[in-house]
């Protein structure tokens, strides 16, 4: 499946505690002029369409019930998410 949404994450210690948290930043591919960083920040650069942009965020920490413990695991979260957000909606309508 060509996915139309790509997305930005990280996973890792990012608590002041050390426990792993995931974040990450779905966005429209089309919508996509560049990613960079500088020391600070990484950061998605997108291109309005009129005045407005279409985006999402996802976070996971490892501590909630079912929790994601690592990047790979992590990763295919993205990607679910990612194939979710290209998939269109279907809706189908039944008389009986």
């Amino acid at each position: 499946m060509n996915r139309s949404w790509g997305y930005l994450g990280y996973f890792g210690a990012q608590t002041l505690t050390g426990d792993s948290l995931g974040t990450a930043l779905f966005f429209r591919r089309s919508d996509l002029v560049e990613i960079t960083e500088d020391s600070l920040n990484h950061l998605v650069v997108l291109r309005p369409k009129g005045k407005s942009v279409s985006y999402a965020f996802g976070a996971a920490w490892q501590e909630e019930p079912d929790g994601i413990r690592d990047g790979r695991m992590f990763q295919q979260y993205c990607d679910r998410v990612a194939r979710e957000l290209s998939a269109p909606i279907v809706v189908r309508i039944r008389n009986n």
